[in-house]
């Protein structure tokens, strides 16, 4: 399959596009590029990014992967906040970031408790944003949104199955979020976008910690693939944005094509909505700069 995936791609291997994502990724100073190759602006969340998509490529081995980590735990403050967007400063550290860092960190358990300290805080931290009811709001005084839910119910996951934390503690929060999934999900106001997400972080979280109708029914899941595609056999999802209004810019975008990685266990490759799609993330690779 890997070599399959390489002729299809036009690259020589896996190996040789990872190196490529990191060299352009990778800028000065231990910073990761934020949205588009050359702008040499840092995003903490796309220090998260790489390493979620890199780390968990079991054929990569760890010596490709050092220098990554070690440039994303340099990211954590001794607080457990993470370094800022250089496009603005000002706004501090998000849940967003800190979660995708910690879930993709986790990923090599082998090199990230190398920095155990800095692992820690930022899952203290990040435990320490959670809602009484269970969410997580970008930052302190905004409003939790079940696509922030995604990431930290990752990392938690992971931090409790390699004990990392006081194993109560964890399974309250993984509880907690499991219970605001459900009632997100049950509400009926989520966009397909965000059903998609939620019911992938609910599958994420150990049965046992769901309540009794949290599910999530495979059949359901398999139903709400199926309702993605249109008459005309179109994609009915789109890019999904969240804008924060108290800072007048689009803070996170989840691209559509990236859904794939949430609904491929629901469906068969020839799903419909799987083989759009995995088709839509087939076409958006260059092999003009390997990435």
């Amino acid at each position: 399959m890997v070599d399959l995936a390489a002729q299809l791609l036009n690259v020589e291997s896996t190996e040789t596009v990872s190196r490529s994502i990191i060299n352009r990724t990778m800028l000065a100073g231990g910073r990761f590029e934020a949205h588009e190759f050359g702008r040499d602006q840092h995003s903490s969340a796309s220090a998260g990014g790489v390493l979620n998509g890199l780390a968990g490529i079991t054929e990569l081995a760890d010596d490709l992967l050092v220098a990554v980590v070690d440039a994303a735990t340099g990211l954590i403050h001794s607080d457990g906040t993470v370094r800022s967007h250089d496009g603005d400063p000002q706004v501090g550290s998000t849940s967003w970031s800190e979660s995708q860092i910690l879930a993709g960190l986790l990923r090599r358990p082998t090199l990230c408790l190398q920095h155990r300290e800095r692992v820690i805080a930022l899952t203290s931290h990040l435990l320490a944003r959670q809602e009484v009811d269970g969410g997580w709001p970008l930052r302190g005084g905004d409003a939790a949104e079940v696509t922030f839910a995604f990431y930290p119910a990752m990392a938690l996951r992971r931090v409790y199955a390699l004990g990392l934390w006081q194993p109560g503690q964890i399974r309250d929060a993984l509880a907690a979020v499991a219970r605001y999934i459900s009632v997100q999900i049950q509400a009926d106001r989520l966009t397909l976008e965000e059903q998609i997400i939620a019911r992938a972080a609910l599958n994420v979280i150990p049965v046992d910690l769901r309540e009794p109708h949290a599910g999530p029914d495979p059949r359901s899941n398999a139903a709400l693939l199926d309702s993605c595609c249109d008459l005309t056999g179109g994609l009915r999802l789109r890019n999904h944005t969240i804008v924060m209004y108290r800072q007048p810019a689009w803070h996170t975008i989840t691209w559509r094509p990236l859904l794939y990685l949430c609904t491929r266990r629901w469906g068969s490759p020839l799903n419909p909505t799987n083989a759009l799609l995995a088709a839509e993330l087939v076409r958006s690779f260059n092999p003009a700069i390997g990435a």
